[in-house]
């Protein structure tokens, strides 16, 4: 029988506090179980100084010892154990310069950023220990520091982007302390000598899109000044150069409908977020506005994709992570035009390894009117799922999705045609015929090309 976590920490307090020292699990664990849900790890503090708790148990790593973090593993389980402390500055924005080991509960709770993540819990009597009020902010549903907002959010300037992640999780409001905190700090983020690495901003970020209330965060970003400093271009969608066509888009400017496709998009993989958020991010450099009052943006599908290629690399995403993002911006567009394509540019889309997370852009973003959606008649969803089940069943070996391409390379040297560029533009033109039903084996596959560009 697997070993749970909750039950490896609570042998872990319960051993520390044989030895006489006080245990307690602390954070984001108690916040979890009084909110009602399943935390996702269990952390321990203890008034145990590191070298107490490594004699204490069989396997430990000093994965931070010098601020007083051991990992304690047990039955394949690892458990979190901090010494309580009080700490110094922080120089680097990051981790305290200096700190110093305490015995208090109240102390070590000082020193965290949320009251939410500053309380205990003693897992085997249920007693919560709470000394900046946690409990009721979380009935409250609000975000507050622990003590002077703008001293913790100087001390580490992610805690702005940790209390939006948090707001966007749970559904919070952020205390007016904080928010002013947030405003004053926001254009620090990523400057001077606290400024943050973007590989920090971006793992919160990815956080907030994944979140159960993806807009909330983001609306937090646009009104505190982060969205200037994480993803600026963002800002033109919501001034007059992303004005829309107003037949189109009744729901409004482009961060209307923006917000909109990604509030349709929740729940989904990171990557599909951002792409929706992205989709029209290059309107306002496409935008022109005629005197009959329409709008047009011809071509923002493929200005956006490379404004979103550069944001992929500003944020640090993985080459597989950008490139998907990129092409998901890029097609977008494309794919509102499938009921009119030819079947061998359709067959060639639904090819696609990406095409699944190309449908659900497509229905988000036909979605993305809000409440002006009536009865969304755009979305292609329906149309194109029922196209790759019909085409996973087509009689045709040849026509089939991934099928094999029946001429390539060597069959035209065979014929004839010396390596160059005449080669793609062949094997592109023969693909596409093999996908019509034009032919179905090698051998009337020659003969076509022999057709086409021999005779």
């Amino acid at each position: 029988m697997e070993t749970n976590q909750r039950d490896v920490a609570t042998r872990v307090v319960a051993e520390l506090k044989r030895h006489g020292h006080i245990a307690v699990f602390a954070g984001g664990c108690v916040r979890d179980e009084i909110l009602g849900l399943e935390p996702s790890d269990y952390d321990v503090a203890t008034s145990a100084l590191p070298d107490q708790v490594e004699s204490i148990f069989e396997r430990t790593l000093p994965v931070g010892k010098a601020f007083g973090i051991i990992v304690v593993v047990i039955d394949g389980q690892t458990i979190e154990v901090a010494t309580l402390r009080a700490d110094g500055q922080y120089g680097d924005g990051r981790r305290p310069d200096s700190v110093r080991f305490v015995t208090s509960l109240e102390e070590d709770a000082r020193r965290r950023e949320f009251t939410m993540n500053a309380m205990f819990k003693d897992p085997t009597t249920g007693e919560i220990f709470d000394f900046f009020g946690g409990q009721q902010d979380l009935a409250d549903g609000i975000i507050r520091a622990v003590g002077n907002a703008e001293e913790r959010i100087d001390e580490d300037r992610l805690r702005m982007l940790r209390a939006v992640r948090f707001a966007s999780r749970y559904g919070f409001e952020i205390d007016p302390a904080l928010r002013s905190a947030i405003c004053k700090l926001a254009p620090e983020l990523h400057r001077g000598p606290k400024g943050l690495a973007w590989e920090r901003i971006s793992k919160e970020f990815r956080g907030i899109l994944t979140s159960a209330n993806p807009v909330i965060g983001l609306d937090f970003m646009m009104e505190f000044g982060l969205m200037a400093e994480v993803i600026p271009e963002l800002l033109e969608t919501d001034s007059p150069l992303g004005d829309q066509d107003p037949v189109w888009h009744p729901e409004g400017n482009t961060w209307a409908h923006s917000r909109f496709v990604v509030q349709n998009l929740a729940g989904s993989s990171f990557e599909l977020i951002l792409a929706g958020l992205l989709h029209d991010v290059g309107k306002p450099r496409t935008q022109e506005k005629h005197e009959c009052g329409r709008i047009t943006n011809y071509g923002h599908a493929e200005v956006g994709a490379e404004m979103a290629r550069d944001i992929t690399r500003r944020l640090k995403l993985s080459n597989e992570s950008s490139h998907r993002i990129v092409e998901l911006v890029r097609l977008h567009m494309k794919m509102h035009t499938v009921r009119g394509m030819r079947q061998s540019k359709l067959v060639a889309l639904l090819e696609r390894d990406d095409i699944h997370d190309l449908i659900a852009l497509q229905d988000a973003d036909s979605r993305g009117k809000g409440p002006f959606c009536d009865g969304n008649p755009y979305t292609q969803k329906d149309f194109l799922l029922g196209k790759l089940e019909e085409l996973s069943r087509i009689d045709q070996e040849s026509q089939r999705l991934g099928a094999a391409p029946l001429v390539n390379g060597f069959i035209l040297i065979e014929l004839g045609f010396k390596p160059g560029p005449t080669f793609k533009v062949i094997l592109d033109e023969a693909m596409a015929a093999q996908r019509e039903g034009v032919f179905s084996t090698s051998e009337a596959a020659r003969g076509w090309v022999t057709e086409q560009y021999v005779a």
